[in-house]
């Protein structure tokens, strides 16, 4: 059965940075007013209005592409805490099935470091619902007799084969030390059908979130049933990279722009048609006669 033995680290030792340079430039463009109407021509022509639309134009085009810069700074930034301490998961693991039902009588605490071990047994249901793996811990009084880490990897394989009666478990064995206020050594044995959950990377992800919450301020039933609890959330399913934020990032961003130049194309094609509307009404409004003499030939050609 495999199995893996760990000290415990004594202290365990991304705002990504973001520059955006200058967007848009460009000289101002001066708008020469058009040959119709003739100047004089009651009427008139409007070149600041049109003047402005323009330029409300390329504020509304800067206003989306700030927003859009905005969006994609923070989407990058709430997924920087994908990756922490615990490590990645690199695939979905499939739960596997149980050949019997959890065993809430699953913690053996010979030095009493825990208040309700029979209460917090029943909390790391948790982790056998989500895994399907039996977890199991063992607290093991010092014993003298057990000197170096191989005697005592040696004894969890043995408790694991005399006390535990299935494949389908994942042991956890803390070895006191003779020194009250140290660190104890600490091993795991993973029975043969855990392993498809139980694998290499997901007992190390275990033993980083040991690592995180062994000096928190939690109790050590609550500290256990978080450790196995975060471990299961983990372990079960993959971990975001750096280069799948990305992809989601650029989709998500490529798709914003899109449905962002639509809304603008539509928006400067509905003030087109309303300016061309607009100055169509202006000119069929507008009477023939004028102040203008070299007029009058007009008045009489159309009936003015």
């Amino acid at each position: 059965m495999p199995q893996t033995g760990y000290r415990r680290r004594q202290s365990p030792g991304f705002f990504p940075g973001f520059l955006m340079g200058s967007m848009l430039s460009g000289r101002r463009r001066r708008y020469d007013a058009p040959d119709f109407p003739p100047q004089g021509y009651p009427g008139g022509y409007d070149q600041g209005s049109r003047y402005r639309s323009r330029r409300g134009s390329s504020l509304i085009w800067i206003l989306v592409i700030v927003l859009i810069l905005i969006f994609l700074f923070s989407a990058m930034s709430g997924c920087s805490s994908s990756s922490d301490e615990a490590g990645n998961s690199s695939y979905n693991r499939e739960k596997i099935t149980a050949s019997q039902p959890f065993d809430a009588d699953c913690i053996v605490d010979e030095a009493g470091f825990f208040e309700a071990p029979s209460k917090t047994g029943q909390r790391l249901k948790i982790f056998y619902d989500k895994t399907g793996v039996q977890p199991y811990v063992v607290i093991e009084d010092y014993d003298p007799s057990l000197k170096t880490d191989t005697q005592k990897e040696a004894y969890a394989q043995q408790y694991y084969d005399e006390y535990i009666g299935n494949e389908d478990t994942f042991l956890y064995m803390y070895f006191a030390d003779a020194d009250p206020d140290s660190v104890g050594y600490m091993q795991t044995v993973n029975g043969k059908n855990t392993e498809a959950v139980m694998d290499p990377e997901a007992v190390n992800i275990f033993w980083n979130y040991m690592d995180s919450e062994w000096t928190s301020s939690k109790s050590t039933d609550d500290m256990f049933v978080d450790v196995f609890d975060k471990t299961a959330d983990r372990i079960m399913t993959k971990t975001a990279t750096g280069k799948d934020v990305a992809m989601r990032t650029l989709l998500v961003g490529g798709i914003v722009i899109v449905a962002a130049a639509i809304i603008i194309l539509v928006m400067m094609k509905h003030r087109r048609e309303k300016e061309k509307a607009e100055e169509t009404r202006r000119i069929l409004e507008t009477p023939l006669k004028t102040d203008d003499p070299d007029d009058d030939d007009l008045v009489h050609r159309y009936g003015g």
